[in-house]
């Protein structure tokens, strides 16, 4: 069996596992565990992609810090932001 999966690089931290599905790592988990599962649905994960990528609105928010700066300071922050605005966008 072939079980070599390639990590690719994607432009938000969401699309891995939707490219780790297309490297086909789900079958080959449930493969290897000896498992039976049908057909993983992953529309509403595409969903949540889709929303980041293409948000409807934008909002400005400042954040204060002594770090700024450095783009991996508030690297959680920024995160959280972005997934939660990811909630906000209408469908």
């Amino acid at each position: 069996m072939n079980a070599v999966i390639n990590a690719i690089d994607v432009d938000t931290i969401y699309e891995v596992p939707l490219a780790l599905s297309a490297e086909g790592l789900d079958r080959q988990i449930i493969n290897k565990l000896k498992l039976t599962a049908g057909q993983a649905d992953i529309t509403a994960w595409k969903d949540i992609v889709r929303k980041i990528k293409e948000p409807r609105n934008e909002v400005s928010i400042a954040i204060v810090g002594k770090y700024v700066g450095l783009k991996d300071s508030y690297k959680s922050l920024t995160e959280a932001l972005i997934h939660g605005g990811s909630r906000m966008t209408a469908a």
